[in-house]
Protein backbone atom coordinates (compact mmCIF):
# COMPACT_ATOMS: atom_id res chain seq x y z
CA UNK A 1 0.00 0.00 0.00
CA UNK A 2 2.48 2.23 1.18
CA UNK A 3 3.99 1.31 -2.95
CA UNK A 4 1.10 2.62 -4.28
CA UNK A 5 0.89 5.97 -2.07
CA UNK A 6 4.49 7.15 -3.15
CA UNK A 7 3.55 6.52 -6.63
CA UNK A 8 0.33 8.06 -6.72
CA UNK A 9 2.22 11.24 -5.10
CA UNK A 10 4.89 11.16 -7.67
CA UNK A 11 2.37 11.04 -10.01
CA UNK A 12 0.10 13.55 -8.63
CA UNK A 13 3.37 15.82 -8.41
CA UNK A 14 4.21 15.33 -12.03
CA UNK A 15 0.76 16.12 -13.48
CA UNK A 16 0.38 19.43 -11.61
CA UNK A 17 3.88 20.21 -12.82
CA UNK A 18 3.34 19.83 -16.09
CA UNK A 19 -0.64 21.37 -15.91
CA UNK A 20 -3.92 19.82 -16.81
CA UNK A 21 -4.52 20.02 -20.16
CA UNK A 22 -7.82 17.94 -19.80
CA UNK A 23 -11.06 18.45 -20.91
CA UNK A 24 -14.24 18.31 -18.93
CA UNK A 25 -15.22 14.74 -20.57
CA UNK A 26 -12.36 13.24 -19.67
CA UNK A 27 -12.40 14.43 -15.99
CA UNK A 28 -16.40 12.92 -15.77
CA UNK A 29 -15.78 9.94 -17.44
CA UNK A 30 -12.53 9.07 -14.61
CA UNK A 31 -14.64 10.34 -11.76
CA UNK A 32 -17.76 7.71 -13.03
CA UNK A 33 -14.58 5.31 -13.46
CA UNK A 34 -13.73 6.18 -9.92
CA UNK A 35 -17.07 6.21 -8.61
CA UNK A 36 -17.81 2.55 -10.14
CA UNK A 37 -14.62 1.15 -9.29
CA UNK A 38 -15.53 1.81 -5.62
CA UNK A 39 -18.73 0.38 -5.79
CA UNK A 40 -17.66 -2.92 -7.68
CA UNK A 41 -15.16 -3.55 -4.80
CA UNK A 42 -17.87 -2.56 -2.05
CA UNK A 43 -20.08 -5.18 -3.60
CA UNK A 44 -17.35 -7.77 -3.78
CA UNK A 45 -16.59 -6.93 -0.27
CA UNK A 46 -17.30 -9.53 2.28
CA UNK A 47 -18.71 -9.24 5.85
CA UNK A 48 -16.47 -6.55 7.75
CA UNK A 49 -16.35 -5.42 10.93
CA UNK A 50 -16.88 -1.80 11.70
CA UNK A 51 -13.03 -0.75 12.65
CA UNK A 52 -11.88 -2.77 9.53
CA UNK A 53 -14.03 -0.85 7.19
CA UNK A 54 -12.57 2.50 7.36
CA UNK A 55 -8.98 1.19 6.54
CA UNK A 56 -10.89 -0.97 3.61
CA UNK A 57 -12.50 1.84 1.88
CA UNK A 58 -9.36 4.07 2.40
CA UNK A 59 -7.69 0.91 0.31
CA UNK A 60 -10.16 0.64 -2.14
CA UNK A 61 -10.60 4.08 -3.18
CA UNK A 62 -6.48 4.73 -3.32
CA UNK A 63 -6.94 1.65 -5.58
CA UNK A 64 -9.37 3.12 -8.11
CA UNK A 65 -7.96 6.56 -7.82
CA UNK A 66 -4.49 5.20 -8.65
CA UNK A 67 -5.89 3.71 -11.95
CA UNK A 68 -6.61 7.24 -12.90
CA UNK A 69 -3.69 8.43 -12.45
CA UNK A 70 -1.83 6.16 -14.07
CA UNK A 71 -3.94 7.24 -17.08
CA UNK A 72 -2.78 10.55 -16.76
CA UNK A 73 -5.78 12.43 -15.33
CA UNK A 74 -4.96 14.93 -12.55
CA UNK A 75 -7.44 14.07 -9.57
CA UNK A 76 -6.10 17.40 -7.93
CA UNK A 77 -7.68 19.62 -9.94
CA UNK A 78 -10.43 22.41 -8.77
CA UNK A 79 -12.15 20.98 -11.56
CA UNK A 80 -11.72 17.54 -10.62
CA UNK A 81 -12.92 18.10 -7.40
CA UNK A 82 -16.19 19.47 -7.77
CA UNK A 83 -16.73 16.63 -10.61
CA UNK A 84 -15.88 14.12 -7.68
CA UNK A 85 -18.33 15.92 -5.71
CA UNK A 86 -21.10 16.14 -8.05
CA UNK A 87 -20.62 12.51 -9.39
CA UNK A 88 -19.87 10.71 -6.08
CA UNK A 89 -21.05 12.62 -3.12
CA UNK A 90 -20.84 9.65 -1.12
CA UNK A 91 -17.15 9.60 -1.21
CA UNK A 92 -16.35 13.02 -0.82
CA UNK A 93 -14.59 12.46 2.64
CA UNK A 94 -12.63 9.56 1.61
CA UNK A 95 -11.54 11.46 -1.77
CA UNK A 96 -10.50 14.66 0.33
CA UNK A 97 -8.81 12.60 2.70
CA UNK A 98 -6.72 10.76 -0.43
CA UNK A 99 -5.75 14.35 -1.48
CA UNK A 100 -4.37 15.18 1.80
CA UNK A 101 -2.11 11.91 2.30
CA UNK A 102 -0.55 12.77 -1.54
CA UNK A 103 0.29 16.46 -0.61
Amino acid sequence: MKKNLIIAIAAAGLMYSCGSGTSKEEMQSTADKICNCVADKEANRGEISADVLAKTVKEEFSSCALDAINSGIDITTADFKTIMSENCANLKETYNAFLEEIK
